[in-house]
């Protein structure tokens, strides 16, 4: 499981890098990156947060009441989830100028909007595509079956990549970060049908667990009013996200359109994601990996209201991203700049804007460990049918989000503006992490805290060392970050296998065993 989703990271960065060596990083970057974020944004809001943190305990529930009522059950939720996706994408498509507006900053130039809005167009019926996904992977989850729904997203990787590699060797060569009207129809189309692709890869996986979807529009009495209540809490969830993210999209976005009139480097909401999607690389292996196979285990303990076994399923995975994520973020800190150039640095950007880029990986590298913990600790409440909790939590990440951008956007020069958004992101992950701490610790009646200060004290030993030997191979071999793509690459390659043998070694002297989360339900 855990391969496949370091395969789809590794080429969904591989994806990303193509995408920025056609667009780069400059406003048209930002038109596209916006319009293709918008479709997961709108069923995220309104379907992500209820499918992935309620339905699965529904379906688990099911399960218990014989293969047959459950296969039933689960055809209503999709047939329910089916028809809303689908009002959903085509309110979304016939709004999607109105849309580009909220996301989009007021100052975009006229050809830049209309742009957005071609993209926005071709992109939005995603929506249905990504819930559709979601839904068929919590199927598969429920019973156990992790690897397909890994895996999938690598084709639609590959899709994408090839659509960008065409547009680089062919259409018409450009290379100054604009698009014809063609180009922008064949990345639009391409981006969808990559989708497309991820969506059906799993329905082997489906047929495989004897599972067969059918239409079944029998909705009364069919136990859809449960799961709906739940659902109302985690759609508040997600809707509070966008208070601070539409904020982010809209100001980082603006700071682009700055920095391009001034003639400076562009940083734009393009820099902002890209960053954040390498800033998660560790966070999607490691979290998610290791909360998608405790959650179901933490959902039977909590339905069987086992306490014990529910702590002890939240330890497991607090010791497995401490000792983990911190040499992690260590490491990302030290290599981020480098990795942006191998990665960016070529096409459509240039050497500074993918430096610019690295400077807010290292920033994001302060966030991962509390925004893993973070992650983490909402279970306990997803687990126990509580939805109300996390969105109260949420909600004072974000406000703290909002409140920060806001600063950081009004007193910080126009090129270092996308920082401080991307500092006010960390420190919101921060303080909502101490917060949640407290209220979990309540409600579990205790963390075990000395043991999770044992598991810190060794975790920021083993980061120490890791840091030195990160820094000294990659200073060895290439003291500054420059064009020369084959010294950054040998430096990247030898500063990973030093650190990953530094890792297992210290490992070794300290007697810390294997994270065997596997066996701990």
């Amino acid at each position: 499981m855990a391969f496949g989703t370091v395969l789809s990271r590794i080429t969904g960065v591989a994806r990303t890098a193509a995408i920025v060596a056609v667009i780069g990083f400059g406003p048209i970057a930002d038109a596209y990156t916006i319009a293709n974020a918008i479709p997961n944004i709108i069923y995220t809001i309104v379907l992500g947060g209820a499918i992935t943190a309620v339905f699965l305990p529904q379906i688990m529930r099911a399960i218990e009441g014989g293969v047959e009522k459950s296969f039933t059950y689960t055809n209503k939720l999709l047939t329910a989830t089916a028809l809303a996706l689908l009002l959903l994408t085509l309110i979304a498509f016939l709004a999607a100028p109105l849309l580009m507006n909220i996301y989009g900053p007021a100052d975009w130039p006229a050809d830049v909007r209309n742009t957005a809005n071609t993209f926005a167009r071709f992109l939005l019926p995603q929506i249905f595509l990504f819930g559709l996904f979601a839904m068929l992977q919590q199927v598969l989850n429920a019973r156990q079956h992790f690897a397909m729904p890994m895996y999938a997203p690598i084709a639609n990787n590959l899709v994408v990549i090839s659509v960008a590699a065409a547009l680089l060797l062919g259409i018409n060569g450009s290379r100054s970060g604009t698009l014809s009207e063609t180009e922008v129809v064949l990345l639009g189309l391409g981006t969808t049908a990559g989708l497309l692709i991820q969506v059906l890869i799993l329905l082997p996986a489906l047929r495989s667990i004897g599972f067969k979807f059918r239409l079944d529009f029998k909705f009364k009495n069919a136990g859809l009013l449960k799961p709906l209540k739940l659902a109302l809490w985690s759609i508040g969830f997600v809707a509070v996200n966008q208070i601070s993210y539409i904020a982010i999209t809209r100001l980082s976005a603006s700071a682009n359109v700055a920095t391009t009139n001034l003639g400076e480097t562009s940083i734009g909401f393009t820099s902002f994601q890209n960053a954040q999607l390498i800033f998660l690389l560790p966070y999607a292996v490691i979290t998610v990996s290791l909360v998608t196979a405790l959650f179901p285990r933490m959902a039977k303990a909590a339905n069987s209201s086992d306490d014990s076994a529910l702590r002890t399923h939240l330890r497991v995975g607090l010791d497995g991203i401490l000792m983990t994520l911190l040499p992690a973020s260590v490491f990302s800190f030290f290599t981020a700049p480098y990795l942006c150039v191998v990665l960016f640095a070529r096409g459509a950007s240039s050497l500074d804007e993918s430096l610019a880029t690295g400077q807010l990986v290292q920033m994001f590298c302060f966030g991962l460990i509390p925004f893993s913990i973070y992650y983490l600790l909402l279970r306990i409440f997803y687990s126990r049918e509580n939805t109300s909790v996390p969105f109260y939590l949420n909600l004072s990440l974000n406000v703290i989000a909002l409140g920060g951008a806001l600063i950081a956007y009004q007193v910080l020069p126009v090129q270092s503006r996308v920082l401080g958004l991307v500092a006010a992101m960390v420190t919101s992950y921060i303080v909502s992490t101490a917060i949640t701490l407290l209220v979990v610790r309540k409600v579990t009646r205790g963390l075990g805290l000395g043991r999770l200060f044992r598991t810190v004290t060794k975790s920021l030993l083993v980061s120490l060392v890791i840091g030195g030997v990160c820094w000294v191979s990659l200073t060895s071999i290439a003291p500054e970050v420059t064009n020369d793509m084959f010294r950054n690459l040998i430096a990247l390659v030898v500063a990973s296998i030093a650190s990953a043998g530094a890792f297992a070694l210290i490992w070794r002297l300290l007697g810390i065993r294997n994270l065997r989360f596997s066996k701990s339900g």
